[in-house]
């Protein structure tokens, strides 16, 4: 494999600017996975943030930042774990610098300027039982409109100089809490250069979530197509190129998603599926929403390809696969771990196959910027919201955090939010764990 070792700003300097032993955003060491001629000719970095949310949250939190940067070459990678490293800083340390704009207050005193309440009760009495039991910050049921709890003051997405009053501990994912209802994740954040492309990205990943999390749960069917079957040669040129050796004992799978999101985009998930059954992992996820479709079902190829990677150093780790109970999964670890294993693999591909018509060939939506995604939200989304939550300690960013009450966010996998408007007519419909790390 010929490897790019050209560095651009954004890359290696954008990291040292962030990286430190004692101050930081990451700690000093950058872990590095390179493209070879014997495995993958993608090229992979993480690293960790130091356990800020020990200061922050509590003396017992442990947050699990998931970050990792991926490309074609050095560079590539080390710009998107950057970027993916301000992002999740930004939703732990905001509940600082953004304290100006929160109140503490109870929603009837505040009805006319806050998100509708029906929005805020994703999950049903029963599902709070469950989940208090299994995490004590969960409320044992759902709040009514006098409980007191703390609100952020967002701006309106259509008319930014009106407030929407959101819960803090949904809207920032870094807050303690134990009166939660609603699961806070890093869903509709997004870092980048400019402000223009933190907004589109953050507004890409919440659609993109939702318009998953509803077909998934409520078992719609996907258009699918095998990698050897794809007539789009550009695609197939670059995921190949990517695969490396990979490709002799995995198949790409691609399912189409778009037809589900409520505002017109490309998303595209991508399945890797072990050829022989027992590679591990057995079976790897991507999903990835964009403008532009090639550079979309790429990315989701990407994702994939780098969860493969991952999952494979953390079996050689643990040496084992855990015994895990689909029914009681409350993180984004055990559920791709599920897929994972090769014990797994039989009953996870007959619920797949169950799930996706393949086809000959895949259609792409009609989307071209900003404006227009905006302009479609509003139809949908009246109740939108987003603030600019940049660190103000941080040079060359810019972080925008966005929050879609009408859409679906991140789930736990055992927990779909079937309280929500948007799956509540599906509340008594069985499901199956979704394979999103």
């Amino acid at each position: 494999m010929i490897n790019d070792w050209n560095f651009s700003g954004l890359g290696i300097d954008k990291i040292k600017s962030l990286s430190g032993k004692y101050t930081g955003l990451l700690t000093d060491e950058i872990f590095y996975s390179q493209g070879t001629n014997t495995g993958i000719h993608m090229n992979i970095c993480t690293a960790s943030l130091p356990n800020y949310e020990k200061l922050i949250v509590g003396p017992k939190a442990e947050i699990n930042y998931h970050l990792a940067g991926y490309g074609t070459s050095l560079n590539d990678s080390l710009i998107r774990l950057g970027g993916e490293s301000v992002e999740r800083a930004a939703g732990i340390f905001s509940q600082l610098y953004l304290k100006k704009r929160v109140i503490t207050t109870t929603y009837s005193e505040i009805n006319n300027k806050a998100v509708n309440l029906k929005y805020l009760t994703p999950y049903t009495d029963e599902q709070l039982q469950k989940l208090h039991r299994l995490n004590a910050n969960f409320l044992s049921k759902n709040p009514n409109s006098k409980l007191k709890q703390k609100w952020i003051k967002a701006n309106s997405l259509f008319n930014p100089s009106e407030t929407i009053y959101v819960p803090e501990n949904i809207f920032l994912f870094g807050p303690k809490s134990n009166i939660r209802s609603f699961l806070a994740v890093s869903t509709g954040t997004a870092a980048h250069v400019n402000w223009k492309n933190a907004l589109l990205n953050s507004l890409i990943e919440y659609i993109q979530i939702d318009a998953f999390m509803y077909s998934w749960y409520s078992a719609k069917k996907y258009n699918g197509i095998y990698l050897d079957q794809i007539s789009n040669k550009k695609i197939k040129h670059m995921i190949l190129r990517l695969f490396g050796r990979y490709q002799a004992y995995y198949k790409c799978l691609i399912i189409n998603i778009s037809p589900y999101a409520q505002v017109p985009l490309n998303i595209y998930g991508v399945f890797l599926i072990s050829k022989t059954r027992s590679d591990v992992p057995a079976i790897s996820f991507g999903l990835q929403g964009g403008l532009n479709q090639e550079e979309t079902i790429i990315r989701a190829f990407c994702e994939a390809l780098a969860d493969v990677k991952m999952s494979e150093a953390n079996f050689i780790k643990k040496a084992k696969f855990a015994k895990i109970d689909p029914k009681s999964i409350i993180d984004f670890d055990k559920n791709v771990e599920y897929y994972a294993n090769p014990q797994n693999y039989q009953k996870n591909m007959g619920y797949l196959s169950n799930r996706i018509n393949l086809v000959e060939h895949l259609n792409s939506s009609s989307v071209t910027n900003l404006s227009v995604m905006i302009h479609s939200l509003k139809r949908v989304a009246p109740q939108a919201s987003f603030l600019d939550i940049t660190p103000p300690y941080v040079n060359g960013y810019r972080v925008a955090r966005v929050f879609i009450p009408e859409f679906l966010a991140m789930t736990f996998p055992s927990f779909p939010q079937i309280n929500h408007p948007r799956l509540e007519k599906y509340a008594n419909d069985s499901f199956y764990i979704h394979p999103m790390p």
